[in-house]
């Protein structure tokens, strides 16, 4: 059997019933309760003599007695080794051979043996008692051994008991004062819990305020970590971001966002690093504005940890700017490019802008006009007492006035005769009113006038013939002048569309802010510009009939038989004028063309033409296209105007998409309407056609080296294609 240091049986081997027998009252696996009657003892001696030395015991011939009868066995015990707790191998084996029975017959049934055989008895009974007194007097020197062994190590348990329990009434005095101790922390506590419960609840109304700001402010804010990480972010960030829940604690490079901004981990670095906030501008791949803002995350005990990202739309913002921009320029190039005189004027009568031509017309210098007040430039010239008052009661009154002739002998420039023009500049809310005072030259038209005069008391002096020839000649003349002024009226007509459009948008312009009614008035100051631009190309025109009737009152006898041709010639001034002012109208370039790209131009032309024609325009563009050079954008835009225009006058459409695309090797510009059909060989095969129309679009395709297709079906309506050569980079979107 396998047994522990206790004497505790683990396991049984073999059949161990002539040896052990379970014990009466409470179950029990000690082995020496088990024992059979004579193994207890020798089991005991043996089992500690193991215990001591540490080796394999035998003890051979222990008498054990079963069922009256006795027999001799050999017990051994074997210490194992390399096991968690120590145990001992009890064997058993029987001493005598099979068969033979050592234990005496019952008496009654025994015969009587001779003398010697009671001898050969008692002698083994008496060696048998011999073995067991020496069995038990190891038996007693073992436990005499152990009673000294226990002895001792009582008196030793009893001084560590002793110290013991000093140590336990120290430790007990030191748990009375920590008692006193804990009482007064769980004091501490419960302040502490009850501090943490109102923190709790301030901090639940800190985060129902922080998620109702983010909700109603609508603001994409992102929270980082120092180590990048997406700490939290609003509502607007999801949607901005393509978030979820599951990117909460991962790095912001695995955040997919449509933003042109690469060294985004390298700014909020720096932002970390330095402590200071950076803001830029960045677009989206669909051509967007934003403000990108990076605030280092500072904690209550003023320390870094992370980053605070926040993306602003500006896209209305940046589109109005540029506007401003774009009109501001726009103005001051048409203010430069008018040929008469101009002045701004501030409330003060003071100088503040003028153009090149009044500098070039008075000889003057801009350093004496600037700043300095009207009435003292060019040494008082236009001191005049009734200027004065006229100019002084614009702005109060909102006066304006024009044609006020003003004759002066200029020390630099001889004697002028000027007509001067003033109108006050509509300013948004905020904003001090502006006067505008235009200057025009009539010297040569008086000289001219008076010339005519002249020569009109000579015509008395000629003959019948040459009176008729010019009474029709002024009839011819008079026709004339009847057209420049039916092109005048229209001119009028059309300054009075633009005040009417401009009327209509102020409904418009109460809901846009301050900057937009800035530009809302720039544009219509320049279109008067443009309104009068045209005009002083009919009154050109008209100087050069007049000049032409001149050289034909003073004309010699000789030079009246050249009468017809010069009326003529005359005539065809008068058209090539009226030619003039038409092509200038609509050879105009859009300056937004210029100054916003291709895209906004489109966008531009396509919402007024839709407008007037009530055609349904959808337009698609790829960003990249503002990439290509000023010249291809211009052929994509006359190309787009012409087919636009051809579509609006002649096919009879209602729907029309407008598509820029990216092609392979090229940008694809694709306008496809469903109106009526019409014959593409026939219109680009015609020689009288040739650079009209859609030859014409063709031409300037194939001019910066691109193709022009057009496909025209029954029923299906017409599609214009333009390819031009493109290789994407990295401007490219």
């Amino acid at each position: 059997m396998l047994i522990n240091a206790d004497l505790q049986i683990l396991q049984f081997r073999g059949p161990t019933g002539a040896y052990l027998e379970p014990p009466t009252g409470k179950a029990s696996f000690d082995l020496l309760k088990m024992a059979r009657e004579g193994l207890m003892l020798p089991l005991r001696a043996t089992i500690n003599q193991a215990k001591l030395e540490n080796k394999t015991v035998r003890k051979d011939n222990v008498s054990l007695t079963q069922n009256g009868r006795t027999r001799s066995v050999n017990i051994e015990v074997v210490p194992l080794k390399n096991l968690k707790e120590r145990c001992y191998l009890v064997l058993f084996e029987d001493a005598a051979k099979p068969g033979r029975d050592l234990s005496p017959e019952p008496a009654a049934s025994e015969p009587e043996s001779p003398a010697p055989a009671s001898k050969k008895q008692e002698s083994s009974r008496v060696a048998g008692l011999e073995q067991d007194l020496a069995e038990a007097r190891d038996y007693l020197r073992s436990v005499e051994e152990q009673q000294e062994a226990a002895n001792e190590e009582l008196q030793a348990s009893n001084e560590e008991g002793q110290s013991a329990n000093e140590e336990l009434q120290s430790l007990n005095e030191e748990l009375e004062t920590s008692k006193a101790e804990l009482e007064s922390t769980n004091e501490e506590l419960t302040t502490v819990n009850e501090e943490m419960g109102t923190r709790n609840l301030e901090l639940n109304r800190l985060n129902s305020d922080l998620t109702n700001f983010q909700t109603s402010t609508k603001l994409v804010i992102m929270l980082l970590g120092r180590d990048l990480t997406v700490r939290r972010f609003s509502a607007q960030a999801e949607k901005k971001f393509h978030l979820h829940v599951a990117d909460l604690g991962k790095p912001i490079s695995n955040v997919r966002h449509h933003l042109d901004l690469p060294d985004l981990e390298a700014i909020i670095t720096e932002v970390i690093a330095s402590v200071r906030e950076s803001e830029r501008e960045v677009r989206d791949k669909d051509g967007c504005w934003y403000s990108l803002r990076v605030r280092p995350y500072i904690t209550l005990d003023n320390k870094v940890d992370g980053a605070v990202l926040v993306l602003v739309d500006i896209n209305a913002t940046k589109e109005a700017s540029q506007e401003v921009i774009h009109t501001r320029d726009f103005a001051e190039a048409i203010i430069g490019s008018v040929r008469d005189p101009l002045l701004i004027l501030d409330a003060e009568l003071r100088v503040q802008k003028a153009n090149e031509s009044f500098f070039t017309t008075f000889k003057v210098s801009p350093a004496k006009t600037i700043g300095h007040p009207v009435f003292k430039v060019g040494d008082g010239t236009w001191n005049l007492p009734r200027l004065r008052k006229l100019l002084l009661e614009i702005l109060p009154r909102q006066n304006s006035f024009d044609d006020f002739e003003v004759t002066h002998d200029f020390e630099r420039i001889g004697r002028r005769t000027m007509l001067l023009n003033a109108r006050m500049l509509v300013q948004s809310p905020g904003h001090r009113e502006k006067i505008i005072l235009g200057f025009q030259d009539i010297t040569t038209r008086k000289q001219i006038e008076v010339a005519l005069a002249k020569a009109q008391a000579l015509l008395g002096l000629h003959a019948a013939k040459l009176e008729h020839t010019v009474a029709r000649r002024t009839k011819e003349l008079t026709v004339a002048n009847r057209q420049l002024a039916a092109t005048v009226i229209s001119a009028t007509e059309r300054k009075e569309e633009y005040r009417t459009l401009f009327v209509e948008s102020e409904a418009m312009q109460k809901k846009l802010r301050l900057l937009t009614h800035q530009i809302l008035t720039a544009q219509e100051e320049e279109r008067k510009k443009i309104s009068r631009e045209l005009h002083d190309e009919v009154v050109q025109a008209l100087v050069g009939i007049n000049v032409e009737l001149s050289a034909l009152v003073h004309g010699n006898s000789t030079e009246v038989r050249q009468v017809k041709d010069k009326v003529a010639q005359t005539q065809r001034m008068v058209e090539k004028a009226v030619d003039s002012v038409h092509r200038f109208a609509r050879d105009l370039r859009p300056a937004v063309l210029d100054y916003l790209g291709l895209i906004p131009a489109l966008h531009a032309y396509c919402r007024g033409l839709a407008e007037r024609k009530k055609i349904k325009i959808k337009m698609t563009a790829f960003g990249g296209v503002e990439a290509l050079d000023s010249d291809k954008r211009t052929v994509f835009f006359r190309v787009a105007q012409e087919a636009l225009n051809n579509i609006a006058r002649h096919a009879r459409a209602t729907h029309v998409h407008l598509t820029i695309s990216l092609q392979p090797g090229a940008i694809r510009l694709e306008i496809a309407d469903n109106g009526k059909a019409f014959s593409v060989k026939r219109i680009l095969l015609a020689k009288n056609n040739k650079r009209l129309g859609l030859v014409g679009m063709k031409e300037r395709v194939e001019m910066v080296g691109g193709s022009l297709a057009i496909e025209s079906v029954r029923g299906q309506g017409t599609t214009v294609r333009a390819d031009l050569p493109f290789t994407p980079g990295k401007n490219s979107k």
